[in-house]
């Protein structure tokens, strides 16, 4: 998102204190959309089984600073209004009501960076779960660790904390995740070429979702050059994933194919995209995913625009 510096102000005097900005940056989107699975919404102009319209806009508060010693620190507050389509997920969010949202606040320096956002830090193993308060992170030479913890124990899942190791250099990148769940996640990558990446990945939690095994394990292959990019990835439970994309002269395309072999069904998703310039853009996709979708697929159209 390409931001613009609306307003510099000093928010703070006191000692030891550089300097303080805030900027502000922008998205908006409309659009028409089906969605025959997206029977809970209640908007009265949209029941929920067929066509929709969505046109939302948001506005972000970055702010940031620095210390004479050198410290950092920042943070961000967001605001949503209208009707917002998640293009990414293919789902219909529904109305905003223009509540300003809290993002998180961090200070770093020397020591590392700590990251505070009450029930909104991802777990480390798994992302799909935010419900921690606080991460510390810290890396040098290639070497990185993170953690994160639940402090009010409110997470309604048990897991409480996470940890992650990690290491990039010279073309080689590992992590080790795990959490209070006795679950762990690692991935190996290798840089063949500048072009080519092979990765491996071995997950103690992700196999009882589709065979039973107590472990998944997962070979993936991928190719881009900037203006082709091809993927393929299979696991020990026999899914597979395959994708193909296209970007060139302000034209994006792609392509993904999922198999999931414990439900017996093969699932694929189209998107593209059209930069005018200016920030304004042409936007579309398809989704059959049945797994996501149960009355069928959803697709929609329309313009993103940033500022």
């Amino acid at each position: 998102m390409k931001k613009v510096l609306f307003a510099t102000t000093a928010l703070v005097a006191t000692a030891g204190v550089a300097a303080a900005d805030v900027e502000w940056s922008g998205s908006a989107g409309a659009g028409i959309f089906y969605d025959a699975d997206n029977t809970g919404d209640t908007d009265t102009d949209y029941d929920g089984t067929g066509v929709g319209m969505y046109n939302f806009v948001n506005l972000q508060a970055t702010l940031s600073g620095e210390t004479e010693n050198g410290l950092t620190f920042g943070g961000s507050v967001g605001v949503d209004v209208g009707r917002d389509f998640d293009t990414g997920d293919f789902e219909f969010d529904g109305d905003e009501d223009g509540t300003a949202g809290f993002d998180s606040l961090f200070i770093s320096g020397a020591f590392g960076t700590i990251t505070f956002d009450h029930n909104g830090v991802d777990n480390l193993y798994d992302d799909d779960f935010d419900a921690h308060d606080i991460m510390y992170a810290y890396d040098v030479s290639g070497f990185s660790v993170a953690l994160t913890y639940d402090v009010q124990a409110d997470s309604g899942a048990g897991e409480l904390w996470s940890m992650m190791l990690g290491y990039d250099m010279d073309g080689i990148s590992a992590s080790l995740a795990i959490d209070d769940s006795d679950d762990v996640n690692v991935e190996l990558a290798y840089d063949v070429t500048s072009e080519v990446t092979v990765g491996l990945g071995y997950d103690t939690g992700a196999g009882e979702a589709h065979s039973g095994n107590d472990y998944s394990t997962d070979l993936s292959v991928d190719y881009d050059d900037g203006t082709f990019a091809v993927g393929a990835m299979v696991d020990s439970d026999e899914n597979y994933e395959v994708s193909f994309g296209y970007s060139m002269d302000g034209l994006d395309l792609g392509v993904a194919v999922f198999n999931d072999e414990s439900a017996n069904e093969t699932d694929y998703t189209l998107t593209g995209s059209y930069d005018l310039g200016g920030g304004l853009s042409v936007i579309g996709g398809y989704d059959n995913d049945e797994s996501a979708h149960t009355n069928g697929s959803v697709w929609y159209l329309g313009a993103a625009m940033s500022f």
